[in-house]
């Protein structure tokens, strides 16, 4: 079965490509498809993605993708490879195919392939209390924040504005979802008053862009593997600590004030690698963020959804002494 074909009608686009043709490419003696094998991540971030295996018994994701995301996939083929050159931890480049390329075009698509790796399920929400997961995932953003300052390459990818893609959603949301609007009046009023006054005083720092719990690989008792480097990039110093215990919070809001997150925030601020005024405005980092997984649900019109995230947004607000008072007594 070394010539077996994709037909499966869900996946017109791969139809009948043959994956022994495509693995030459990398060397890789193809032997069956693992659709039975859950892939970390989110799907969304390729048109296509399956877990091979070849005739050593290696399983391997390839992932597919059409020409219009070639810029942009290159882009981040080319930063992870940089990065695991500079030494950053728990980094997973793309394999090189025979001619040293991370991305071949093969039937009109373009295809990367990266070893599967197989970890461990997060016990949810009972993770929320794993304090060794927080100095974990602290010490990877340490590493990386100290291992890309000076990289000329990464420099060259722009900077991020969190205050501007904001402002921009509320303006959309005053035309088209007059009634979201109103109900993050108090939240709007709130993030104008201050934090977009001082936004641009927070310093920029390489980011993960994606980074949270659901994008890590775990094993017992460590990482294996930090995935999704879609939306990498230069953003505020506090962006991806703010992306993580937002993602907490709203699996489980009490979650901000327990273990994994308050040990996460002990570590980073021990590293004095984040100033004291990026902390001072990390709470309202973690709503404005909200506004990009908001933008996501009105996207996929889920109306669920959207109101869980409008009413996280706005119990954040309600209670953020609370919240800020456990971070700092600690």
């Amino acid at each position: 079965m070394s010539n077996q074909l994709v037909n499966d009608p869900s996946h017109h686009l791969v139809k009948n490509v043959d994956f022994t043709e495509l693995l030459n490419h990398w060397d890789i003696e193809y032997e069956s498809n693992r659709s039975d094998i859950n892939i970390h991540g989110s799907p969304e971030r390729t048109t296509y993605r399956i877990v091979i295996q070849d005739k050593k018994k290696s399983l391997y994701v390839l992932e597919m993708f059409l020409k219009e995301r070639y810029r942009h996939k290159k882009l981040i083929s080319d930063s992870l490879d940089l990065l695991n050159k500079n030494g950053i931890f728990f980094i997973q480049p793309f394999l090189r195919s025979i001619t040293d390329d991370s991305i071949i075009e093969f039937n009109d698509r373009y295809w990367q392939i990266i070893p599967y790796i197989d970890g461990i399920d997060l016990d949810r929400p009972r993770y929320i209390f794993d304090s060794w997961r927080g100095i974990k995932s602290a010490e990877f953003l340490i590493d990386l924040w100290k291992k890309t300052k000076g990289l000329s390459f990464l420099k060259e990818m722009g900077i991020f504005s969190l205050k501007s893609f904001v402002l921009e959603m509320i303006e959309i949301m005053k035309r088209f979802n007059k009634r979201q609007y109103q109900q993050l009046g108090s939240v709007i009023s709130f993030l104008k008053e201050d934090f977009f006054k001082e936004y641009d005083s927070i310093s920029q720092c390489f980011s993960h862009g994606d980074f949270h719990q659901l994008n890590i690989i775990w094993s017992n008792d460590s990482i294996l593997s930090v995935i999704d480097w879609e939306f990498l990039g230069f953003k505020p110093e506090i962006y991806d600590i703010a992306n993580l215990l937002g993602c907490i919070g709203i699996e489980e809001p009490t979650g901000l004030i327990q273990e994994y997150a308050v040990s996460f925030i002990n570590k980073v601020k021990t590293s004095n690698m984040i100033s004291d005024i990026s902390f001072h405005y990390l709470l309202d980092c973690i709503i404005s963020l909200r506004f990009g997984w908001l933008s996501e649900w009105f996207r996929k019109k889920d109306n669920d959804m959207i109101n869980l995230e409008i009413d996280y947004m706005n119990l954040l607000l309600k209670n953020r002494d609370v919240i800020k008072s456990k971070w700092n007594s600690n």
